[in-house]
């Protein structure tokens, strides 16, 4: 018996998945909350850990999801079931994860337009 590969989607060109990889690092959390971030714990000594952080903890492991996507070439929980049965609950935590990010940033969105769509007004409800 052969087993059959799935054909999947791929990228047209690598530059495609440069910019998506980028867009989902530095989303709306580094744009909005980072600032507020390093003003309520400390300015720039606040750099000093969040970089030593993001390299000793958070670049290796956005780095372990890419290849193991794209390694795999299957879905969140389909990918940490192939390397694990057991893992299959990474797939499903991450995605149970995102899933609340999404909604948590969907408010802030909200929030956004509404002020946005208000500033338009001759009386300006938010400012006393």
């Amino acid at each position: 018996m052969q087993k059959m590969e799935k054909s999947r989607p791929v990228w047209d060109n690598p530059l495609q998945f440069v910019f998506a990889c980028i867009s989902y690092a530095v989303g709306l959390g580094n744009v909005w909350r980072f600032p507020y971030l390093c003003q309520m714990y400390g300015g720039g000594g606040f750099l000093i850990p969040y970089i030593i952080m993001l390299f000793v903890e958070g670049m290796p492991l956005l780095y372990l999801e890419l290849a193991v996507g794209q390694h795999m070439r299957q879905g969140s929980i389909g990918a940490w079931k192939t390397i694990s049965p057991y893992l299959g609950g990474v797939g499903i935590a991450s995605i149970i994860v995102s899933f609340f990010l999404c909604i948590y940033y969907n408010v802030i969105n909200a929030w956004a337009l509404w002020y946005l769509f208000h500033s338009f007004q001759v009386c300006l409800n938010f400012i006393p």
